[in-house]
């Protein structure tokens, strides 16, 4: 759903267990930005119009935290990948496991404006690509999008497909490992649960980012 200009979304139900929601907006100049919660601020994607692509951190307290090289709030800076027809380039691809759904929240549903993509069974994994638009170019079985200036666009599409057993492994070692640095009690409503996130290169050059929901230190899988 879109709500002051950004377009937000997430896995779950407005009253019951979700993901980590994601925001997509866009600049003056036609930029567009994906933004997500995590342990140390605010994760930011930017795809400049100027063609500098980068992931950054909101906080500088994030960066030893999450292993940045040098100190540097950008962990990571790519080009942009190719259209992939005619108006229409590949911008990220937003994975959510079924790990990543985590507690209900605290505040009324009604409160949610958030395009909710169907919540998943255990062993699921939804791919959420983003693409960005020209004027007049659409993207085929959009579930959802947003204006920029000049014309411009974002949309997204969404699919589920089944985890492969080695991501089953690597997913649930990673949310192990953090859970067992994780201080203080454990959280009691989405606003208070911890976030985690993976980044890694797709085919064509631009980045896949992978939401996961860091546990408590005695959770079990």
């Amino acid at each position: 759903m879109v709500r002051d200009g950004a377009l937000r979304f997430a896995v779950g139900t407005p009253d019951g267990p979700r993901s980590s929601p994601w925001w997509v907006w866009f600049g003056k100049d036609g930029s567009a930005f994906i933004s997500t919660r995590t342990p140390g601020g605010h994760l930011q994607v930017s795809l400049h119009a100027s063609g500098r692509w980068r992931i950054v951190f909101s906080h500088l307290a994030a960066v030893p935290r999450i292993g940045a090289p040098g100190g540097d709030q950008t962990f990571d800076k790519f080009a942009p990948g190719p259209e992939i027809m005619p108006g229409v380039r590949h911008g990220v691809m937003i994975v959510i496991p079924w790990l990543a759904v985590g507690l209900p929240p605290a505040r009324p549903p009604e409160e949610e404006r958030i395009c909710w993509l169907p919540p998943l069974a255990e062993g699921q994994v939804a791919c959420v690509p983003l693409f960005l638009t020209a004027a007049a170019a659409v993207v085929e079985d959009a579930i959802a999008s947003a204006p920029g200036p000049g014309g411009s666009g974002v949309s997204l599409t969404h699919t589920v497909r089944a985890a492969r057993p080695e991501e089953v492994e690597d997913w649930t070692a990673m949310a192990t490992r953090a859970g067992l640095d994780r201080a203080g009690a454990p959280a009691t409503t989405a606003e208070d649960d911890t976030k985690g996130f993976a980044v890694g290169e797709m085919p064509d050059g631009t980045r896949w980012l992978l939401d996961l929901r860091i546990p408590p230190r005695d959770w079990a899988p």
